[in-house]
């Protein structure tokens, strides 16, 4: 009786949420490798990170049961998220982010000469 309880309690304990993985992909569907994906606990602001891979792919593993924010940024892209994410026990939601390209700047530097007028 009491190797059950205890048994129950291990596996109990082991249980506390889910994972989150997913996807991130620019807008013609190609991965994007090297993306860093920050999931926000809501409720507490606790950050968790990953980093994609070649396809493009992530898994946050052993997140507390909690609602989350998803983002992913990227250099060269503008940063996608999204919110509400449920994630509880036993769970393993997946998230498609697609990340636009950002805009090009340009920057013009304009030399002149100042004469004095006689």
């Amino acid at each position: 009786l009491l190797c059950f309880f205890l048994c129950a309690t291990e596996v109990t304990a082991q249980n506390i949420g889910g994972s989150l993985s997913g996807q991130v992909l620019d807008t013609s569907g190609g991965a994007i490798e090297g993306a860093r994906i920050t999931a926000t606990q809501e409720s507490t602001g606790q950050q968790f990170q990953a980093i994609s891979d070649r396809l493009g792919r992530f898994l946050l593993p052993s997140l507390p049961q909690s609602s989350y924010r998803v983002e992913a940024a990227r250099d060269g892209f503008t940063p996608a998220a999204t919110k509400g994410v449920a994630v509880n026990i036993g769970d393993a939601p997946q998230v498609k982010l697609i990340l636009q390209p950002a805009a090009a700047t340009t920057t013009l530097e304009v030399t002149a000469e100042v004469s004095a007028l006689r």
